[in-house]
């Protein structure tokens, strides 16, 4: 999926396989690591209901890690450059758009991806996704974090307020489901 980000093979080209598979393995311990934030039994996710939980932690789990990842990269705690990381973390929700049954994963994909595209952050020119604005799509990272973090954190939330929010938010806009609709087409 890296091979959809525009730029990428000459951003990595002396980037070794074994250093790919680092980032990769990254990514997926910071996602795990935050699941931890509000982790399943605490009133603060009891409230949201066990349907809703699933994907509103999944949904977490995708953002909470990647709003820190400027940080984590200016201090050296992630090699690689901002850009690398941009698009490595591009890969993993393009992943789970070729999902036919949209679960969990695909609903945090959706959330973590939409705003980007209709603020054409990044695009796609029917080919390859393109970043434009690096430092912007790590603030929306971070933005869209916080509001996942209020819903759990708002004492008002409630079973049918998540159920609501899940549904205002993860639907897939036009710029995203031509995405979509590519990312499923190439899996044939």
């Amino acid at each position: 999926y890296l091979k959809l980000i525009k730029g990428s093979e000459e951003e990595f080209k002396d980037t070794k396989v074994e250093d790919l598979e680092k980032m990769s393995r990254m990514d997926t311990i910071m996602h795990e690591l935050s699941h931890y934030v509000y982790v399943d039994g605490t009133p603060e996710s009891v409230k949201l209901g066990p349907q809703p939980l699933v994907a509103i932690d999944e949904i977490k789990a995708e953002l909470v890690y990647r709003a820190l990842m400027p940080e984590l990269v200016e201090k050296g705690g992630l090699k690689g450059s901002l850009k690398q990381w941009a698009m490595a973390t591009l890969t993993i929700p393009l992943q789970t758009l070729n999902s036919f049954d949209p679960d969990e994963y695909f609903e945090a994909a959706v959330y973590t991806l939409n705003e980007l595209f209709e603020k054409k952050i990044v695009s796609f020119d029917g080919q390859q996704i393109a970043i434009h604005k690096t430092e912007e799509m790590f603030k929306v990272f971070k933005s869209k974090a916080k509001e996942v973090i209020r819903l759990y954190e708002d004492k008002k939330t409630t079973e049918e307020i998540a159920r609501k929010w899940l549904v205002d938010n993860t639907v897939a806009g036009p710029a995203l489901q031509e995405v979509i609709d590519f990312v499923k087409a190439k899996k044939d």
